[in-house]
């Protein structure tokens, strides 16, 4: 289903100037991750959809990763060798030691959102802090997931997060709903001090940007996940 979520991303970047900007955030399953041919089915996919391979990333969970660490880092290298970024998705769900972070190529981590869900107590709120200090050590991003209230967002804020997603943001959208997002002349009526970095996220630092230009960030993210 990769190919149909390129596809998609194709024709929106085609017929809307907005969508030329979006990226295609891919969820891959263990089974994707473990079938040795997930390499080059994603490169026909970005080749066929003419699509750039950097607006491509490719999310796996940590628990696909550990199975095989060694398998896993050759994996991972091949696709980052596409162009595509890599991003370990439910971070922090996998029970594994924190030490194999720094052998794998990675661009991205994403916090689970049951530590962002336990912020207002110590425990949670100590192993998001430490987990943004080790990312950033790593020169690897972080995004927060499952932000839902402004209370979290603020507390991810003072703590570094880059990015962050969740209904506070958006939530996802049909096709159809994400295609007039992305036509021209489409634009929110509030704005805020926090655009959009990824799909279906928005960076915790930066200028404002529109909540119809969220909301198209976050309409094509769920369609990756969708075609995934």
């Amino acid at each position: 289903m990769m190919q149909s979520a390129c596809a998609q991303a194709g024709l929106w970047h085609d017929d809307a100037p907005a969508g030329r900007h979006v990226g295609l955030w891919i969820n891959v399953s263990p089974v994707q991750f473990g079938n040795e041919r997930l390499v080059d089915d994603l490169a026909v996919a970005i080749t066929s959809a003419r699509i750039d391979p950097q607006q491509v990333t490719v999310e796996v969970t940590e628990s696909s990763v550990i199975r095989d660490a060694r398998q896993s880092t050759e994996t991972l290298h091949r696709l980052r060798s596409l162009g595509v970024s890599v991003s370990i998705d439910d971070f922090g769900t996998g029970y594994s030691s924190l030490a194999y972070l720094k052998h794998l190529p990675l661009d991205t981590i994403k916090i689970d959102r049951t530590f962002v869900a336990g912020l207002d107590g110590e425990a949670d709120r100590s192993i998001v802090e430490a987990v943004i200090a080790l990312a950033h050590g790593l020169r690897i991003s972080v995004v927060a997931e499952g932000i839902e209230t402004e209370a979290q967002f603020e507390i991810l804020r003072a703590m570094g997060c880059d990015t962050g997603q969740g209904y506070l943001f958006a939530r996802p959208l049909p096709e159809p709903d994400a295609a007039r997002l992305l036509s021209p002349g489409r634009s929110g009526a509030s704005t805020r001090a926090i655009p959009p970095a990824a799909a279906g996220s928005k960076s915790i630092r930066g200028a404002a940007r529109t909540r119809a230009a969220r909301a198209r960030t976050r309409a094509v993210r769920g369609a990756a996940r969708r075609g995934a």
